[in-house]
């Protein structure tokens, strides 16, 4: 089946197999860094999306998404630049990435090492 995510006027296309989904999980900000908004990872046979909905989270310099082991951003997929603070966000995660190594997703100010907020993956 070919499967479709909308994302903010563009269409992702995820595959002609069955998609399944991880999620979604909940994002929580950190103190002075106010977040909220849900975040899924979608696999499918050609590639897997880390997909946020309805984020809203806080502006600052140099952020960046993780896929991490912990909190402190201490061993880290590094997934880009942060592409927006509102709305439905998609970022390709690398093929070859072990997600059962990952346990928190980070939006990470690399300029200060500070963490602006987080989803657990459970």
């Amino acid at each position: 089946m070919k499967a479709k995510l909308e994302v903010t006027n563009q269409e992702v296309q995820v595959g002609d197999v069955e998609v399944i989904s991880e999620g979604p999980f909940s994002i929580t900000g950190t103190t002075g860094h106010p977040a909220r908004g849900e975040v899924e990872i979608i696999h499918s046979s050609e590639e897997t999306l880390l997909y946020y909905t309805n984020y809203e989270g806080t502006n600052g310099p140099d952020l960046y998404i993780y896929l991490a082991k912990d909190l402190e951003a201490r061993d880290y997929v590094d997934l880009g630049p942060q592409r927006g603070n509102k709305g439905n966000i998609v970022y390709n995660i690398p093929r070859g990435v072990d997600l059962r190594e990952y346990k928190y997703i980070l939006t990470w100010c690399k300029a200060f090492g500070v963490l602006f907020d987080y989803a657990e993956i459970k």
